[in-house]
Parts: structure tokens; C-alpha cells; sequence
């Protein structure tokens, strides 16, 4: 099972929540960036805005189970 937004209590559940991790801060920042841009008189035509999610592994996830191969008869 996998969380989203990295709440801060996903470590505490029973399992630990897997979850992804956004920048908030990040995302405000650069959205109050583009519209006092717009504000401003920019076009904003600078293109999308890529940030990075981070991947927080814990417990409530694992690597998949090895399949066995069938012996072909």
C-alpha cells in the first residue's frame, strides 16, 4: 500500500506507509512566482514546471515475490 504526500504520521501507522514526497514549499513558491509574473505583465509562456517527488519506502510495501517457473512438460 502506498500513501501520497508524506503526511506526517505516515511512519507511524502499523505498517510504516509507503508515500511519495512533493515539495511543497517548492510548489508555492514557484506558483507564486508565476503569477505575480502574470500579474506583472509576463505571457507565461516559460513552459511547465517539472519539480522532483521523492520515493519514501517503508514497510507497508516490499520487492515482489520471486515467481517460480513452471518446468515445461
Amino acid at each position: 500500500m502506498v500513501g501520497f504526500n508524506d503526511m506526517h504520521f505516515a511512519d507511524r501507522f502499523d505498517p510504516p506507509l509507503t508515500t511519495v514526497r512533493i515539495p511543497h514549499h517548492e510548489m508555492g513558491r514557484r506558483a507564486a512566482e508565476l503569477l505575480l509574473g502574470r500579474i506583472g505583465g509576463s505571457d507565461g509562456t516559460g513552459g511547465p514546471v517539472v519539480l522532483p517527488a521523492q520515493l519514501i519506502v517503508r514497510a507497508s510495501t516490499r520487492a515482489p515475490a520471486r515467481r517460480r517457473l513452471l518446468a515445461r512438460r
